[in-house]
């Protein structure tokens, strides 16, 4: 992500590409793809995986991500619209306007929006099956668009190579924001969009936003739309799907005229008065970085920096405190009890707030161990410091089993801080980081897709439960790799003891801090 460049300092070359293209439904997306420079960020081969997930984008994404992972049952108003969708998408049609008329206005009566058919482009003949603007009846005038929508009765897609109504939709997105590439909305925001398919008797929720590319993430499978009475299963997974897709719109509808505002144009000051967002350039004033939504528009936190080799990891300052923290974007249970009691055991930085988010994304807050005070990754140590540090950590983790319970997971000399100045000054000089795969023994069980690339100890499998020989064996088989030896001299272990001191008892356990993200946070903390 640091090295990606934001829409506001885009070669013209990639915004004249957009420019250029004055036919959407026939762009041939292969030859885009693989004989040019990827024109889409849609995670196929060779374009990659966006910078920032969806989740990370806008809440209204996550919440229509959540709407596929919960039994809760849909509003009724829901149901019923999903009755009158399959009454419409199921038949055939010979002619497409046969059905995108009557399924357009069903949207627009439950939306409560204008859905117009029309250019996003003025002067363009390129027309939109339906598009959501702060313009009704003008969108070529629109300042932005938050919802586009492709409808046609047949599945397939197009005549040339690789076309899709898919990437179609993500045409007309990408199009209508290049011909905007001067607008402050272009510049300071993702240009956040949904894309709903409505292909014969199928649904589709994509969510659209512009980092370096046009990035383009289903956030729903495809979903049946057919009258399918011995699976209401399916059906009610629709009807929850059209009750998140109302909150979607409507978040993104308040978000663009929130920013859209004239005084959020002028000051930040006038703006912040005023109670809007206050959005800086994409462009991070530390480099160029793309930074999830709540660490950059909910005012939190401020001088977010990524972490080198993190995975939406940074160093900010709190906003309330004006402390350093680290913040970590986590995007999967997280330990959180075991991250507590290994922090208050002394091995761990203390954990500061855990704040939830739809999508399953969580902000994690913690102290920060700073290189500054001699903080430094187990993994980049050599030679005496090296052995002392694996000596130490392996002392420390026995400890810390033995006092605060839990299984780590991942215990690598790269989720091992070490810190030689205070191993030197006789304090406590090791800190586990990463809980990700935190749990209780015997009870917790390890996540599917492990990476296959880390040589994990013997048992560290899918769905087998986590033990605390699996810590210490992991741990050591990395530390004999990473001293290219399988134990530590004596010199080793008396440095080792410094570093680690006398035991220390528990310090009693801190009222935990978890906050939900107002009422955007649905469903509370997943389980591990």
């Amino acid at each position: 992500a640091a090295a990606a460049q934001p829409p506001a300092a885009q070669p013209d070359a990639y915004l004249e590409r957009w420019r250029g293209i004055t036919s959407p439904s026939s762009l041939a997306v292969f030859e885009e793809q693989v004989h040019r420079d990827a024109l889409f960020c849609d995670s196929r081969p060779p374009a990659g995986a966006p910078a920032l997930p969806a989740q990370a984008i806008r809440p209204g994404f996550g919440i229509i991500m959540d709407a596929t992972r919960t039994q809760a049952l849909p509003s009724s108003d829901a149901q019923q619209l999903a009755v009158k969708l399959i009454g419409c998408c199921a038949p055939y049609y010979a002619l497409e306007d046969e059905m995108r008329g009557p399924v357009l206005q069903l949207l627009r009566e439950w939306l409560g929006l204008p859905i117009d058919v029309g250019s996003l482009v003025r002067g363009s003949r390129a027309t939109v099956d339906g598009v959501i603007t702060d313009m009704p009846g003008a969108p070529y005038a629109a300042n932005w668009f938050s919802g586009i929508v492709e409808a046609k009765p047949w599945m397939g897609g197009g005549s040339r190579k690789g076309q899709d109504a898919w990437h179609q939709g993500a045409t007309y997105y990408g199009n209508g924001w290049a011909h905007r590439h001067t607008s402050p909305l272009f510049t300071s925001t993702y240009c956040p969009a949904l894309l709903l398919e409505v292909l014969g008797p199928t649904v589709r929720v994509s969510a659209l936003y512009w980092l370096d590319k046009v990035c383009m993430v289903p956030l729903t499978p495809v979903l049946n739309v057919l009258p399918l009475q011995h699976d209401t299963h399916q059906v009610l997974t629709l009807a929850r799907v059209l009750d998140a897709l109302r909150r979607a719109v409507r978040d993104l509808g308040d978000y663009y005229s929130a920013v859209a505002q004239p005084a959020a144009a002028t000051t930040s000051v006038s703006a912040a008065a005023a109670g809007q967002p206050v959005l800086p350039p994409v462009r991070h004033e530390h480099g160029e970085c793309f930074l999830p939504y709540p660490l950059r528009e909910e005012g939190m936190f401020s001088e977010c920096v990524p972490l080198p080799g993190g995975s939406a990891v940074y160093r900010a300052v709190d906003g309330a405190t004006g402390r350093r923290v680290v913040v970590k974007c986590v995007f999967q249970p997280y330990g959180e009890d075991v991250h507590r009691a290994w922090a208050a055991a002394g091995v761990a930085p203390p954990l500061l707030n855990l704040i939830n988010y739809p999508g399953g994304m969580q902000v994690i807050v913690m102290e920060e161990c700073a290189p500054e005070e001699g903080w430094v990754r187990l993994a980049d140590l050599e030679g005496a410091e090296a052995e002392a540090g694996c000596c130490a950590a392996q002392q420390a983790l026995q400890r810390v089993h033995q006092q605060a319970g839990g299984v780590h997971g991942d215990v690598r000399v790269t989720n091992t801080l070490f810190n030689p100045q205070a191993a030197a000054a006789g304090h406590c000089a090791v800190r586990f980081i990463d809980f990700e795969r935190s749990g209780q023994e015997g009870v917790t069980c390890y996540p599917p897709f492990m990476n296959p690339c880390v040589d994990w100890a013997p048992g560290m499998e899918c769905g087998l439960p986590l033990r605390q020989q699996h810590d210490v064996d992991l741990l050591t088989a990395d530390c004999a790799r990473l001293l290219g030896t399988v134990g530590c001299t004596p010199a080793g272990r008396l440095r080792a003891q410094e570093a680690v001191g006398p035991p220390q008892p528990p310090l009693p356990p801190n009222p935990k801090q978890r906050t939900e993200a107002g009422p955007r946070a649905q469903g509370g903390r997943r389980g591990s």
